[in-house]
């Protein structure tokens, strides 16, 4: 008799901050005005067969990603993305779209 192992999902995917240590947290980017790239933000899995998949997540998947229409993600990388480069003067982030300060999850 041949009795095959096979590998199950049992290992969680651990995400960069985006500061390049390798911490896995929430992160926070300072992008000058006029600026569309934010940063990479990468993770690593260690199951064997897994693919990572970036997506952003829209505020009824998550309330806290009030700003998830104004960024894009490759979803292949973790190049997160302004879809329109920001300007300090008209600010367009925060629940009601007048802060400079932006969230996505």
């Amino acid at each position: 008799m041949v009795i095959p192992i096979t590998d199950i999902n049992d290992n969680t995917p651990e995400f960069d901050d985006g500061d390049g240590d390798g911490n896995t947290a929430t992160a926070a980017a300072s992008v000058a005005e006029n600026v569309a790239a934010v940063g990479t933000y990468d993770g690593d899995d260690d199951d064997v067969a897994d693919t990572m998949t970036y997506t952003i997540r829209t505020s009824g998947e998550n309330g806290a990603s009030v700003d998830h229409d104004l960024f894009s993600i490759v979803g292949a990388t973790g190049v997160l993305t302004f879809g329109s480069a920001p300007n300090y003067e008209a600010p367009g982030c925060g629940a009601d779209n007048d802060a400079n300060v932006c969230v996505v999850v």
